[in-house]
């Protein structure tokens, strides 16, 4: 049986958090460590994260729309090594 979530979307297993793609064929599931039968309700839906590289690039580009003076640089290059930071932190 294939489910396939929303556009923007993909399956998040519920009970360990694995994100999996936008479209799952259901069988038999082992990461219980049990043999278990796959079923819909062992997932939900939630949004598509965009790869970390495409949102710096993203930042990156909002940032040379607004920068004044070097200064200004300075600053939103140190929030975003701290967004980094944090991401990675999470990662982990």
């Amino acid at each position: 049986m294939k489910i396939t979530a929303e556009t923007g979307k993909v399956f998040r297993r519920i009970h360990d958090g694995q994100i999996m793609s936008s479209e799952i064929y259901l069988g038999y599931d082992y990461s219980t460590g049990k043999k278990r039968v796959d079923l819909p309700e062992y997932y939900e839906q939630v949004n598509e994260e965009k790869p970390l590289q495409q949102q710096v690039d993203e930042l990156i580009t909002e940032i040379k729309k607004t920068v004044i003076t070097q200064e200004d640089l300075q600053i939103y290059k140190a929030a975003l090594t701290v967004k980094i930071d944090s991401d990675i932190e999470i990662i982990k």
